[in-house]
């Protein structure tokens, strides 16, 4: 696939699966991580992943994670941006949460993506303020 282009995001998100959230109205972050390699069009090789989110109605399956980054990883990425958003944008998309945040850190070089997408209206500052620095 030509870099720039990329499949759908259903075929890339149909790795993902999801199961109903058992904490109802509570607020809280699940973090998840992995790998992704991002195709010879990318100045990186690889980068790590880190998810978090605040659930709303449903949870990512944590093992379906690996699965979906493979997907990612078969997409030719112009940029290192190009993939971060298409993450953040899958996992909103997926799992409709509250707020997602996903960093993008590409292997051997200082580069790093932040890429954050809300619900509208939704703020939690003192639960997101308390989270590790990424």
């Amino acid at each position: 696939m030509p870099a720039g282009k990329q499949p759908a995001p259903d075929a890339r998100s149909s790795a993902l699966r999801c199961v109903d959230n058992p904490g109802g109205r509570r607020e809280y972050v699940v973090s998840l991580s992995g790998r992704v390699g991002l195709g010879a069009a990318s100045a990186a090789r690889d980068a790590s992943v880190s998810v978090r989110y605040v659930p709303a109605g449903l949870l990512l399956v944590p093992e379906t994670l690996n699965a979906y980054l493979d997907a990612v990883g078969r997409v030719s990425w112009a940029t290192l941006e190009a993939a971060a958003l298409a993450v953040v944008d899958d996992m909103f998309a997926t799992l409709s949460p509250r707020w997602v945040q996903v960093v993008m850190t590409a292997s051997g070089t200082p580069h790093e993506v932040v890429a954050e997408e809300r619900q509208p209206r939704w703020d939690n500052a003192h639960l997101t303020s308390r989270l590790r620095p990424y």
